[in-house]
Formats: structure tokens, sequence, C-alpha cells
């Protein structure tokens, strides 16, 4: 099988380089939909948010799903220590070690973006 890796490469980069923390994947998501859609395939979003696309095949009786998470890391800062470091917590599963080195960026409730790395 020949794969178009110029295509894989830059699908890649499009979907790393939006940003979607845990709770705030609808950019991301909308893009799913909508590629989906360019090619011919039907989309519909539940109502959590996950985008199902549907490929109809011969056989109505079998079928074969893919599963994928959008969402980046899911980390949240639970307050500011007195040396000015952030307290975080994890959100969902995840363990420290996959997470520490990692470039994140901070968005306050304000909507201001700092950009970090977890240590």
């Amino acid at each position: 099988m020949n794969y178009d890796m110029k295509y894989v490469i830059d699908t890649m980069i499009k979907y790393l380089n939006i940003p979607s923390p845990s709770g705030k994947t609808t950019e991301a998501l909308d893009e799913v939909k909508r590629q989906f859609e360019d090619v011919g395939i039907k989309t519909f979003r539940t109502n959590k948010g996950a985008v199902i696309a549907t490929i109809e095949g011969e056989n109505t009786k079998e079928h074969k799903t893919i599963s994928a998470h959008i969402d980046t890391i899911g980390v949240m800062i639970k307050g500011i220590k007195p040396n000015g470091r952030l307290k975080i917590v994890r959100v969902a599963g995840g363990t420290w070690t996959t997470l520490e080195g990692a470039n994140v960026f901070v968005e306050t409730r304000h909507g201001n973006k700092y950009r970090g790395t977890i240590l």
C-alpha cells in the first residue's frame, strides 16, 4: 500500500498546531469534522461533542470502529505556590513521567497565554 507521506505529515502538523487542552477541543474537532466532510464522509457530533464519521459499506451487520483522542496534555493549575511556581493537577489519565519536560501554554481566566515547561 502506498501512502502520501507529505499529506500525512502536513495533516499531523496541522492537528499538532491546534491548541486543544482537555475541555477546549472545539477547534480541533471542528477541523476533524470539516476534513471528513471535504472528502465526502458523513459526520455528526454526539451530545458529549465527539465526532462520528461513517463510511458506508456493503455489510451493514458488522462494523469496524477507529477511535482517537484529540485533546492534548491534561493538566490544570490548582494554585500558585509562595515561590511563584504553579501547582498543577492531572486531568484524566497519564503519569507525571510522561508530562515532565512537556512544553505548554498556560491560559489565564482572562485569556492571556504564557509559555512554560512542566518540571
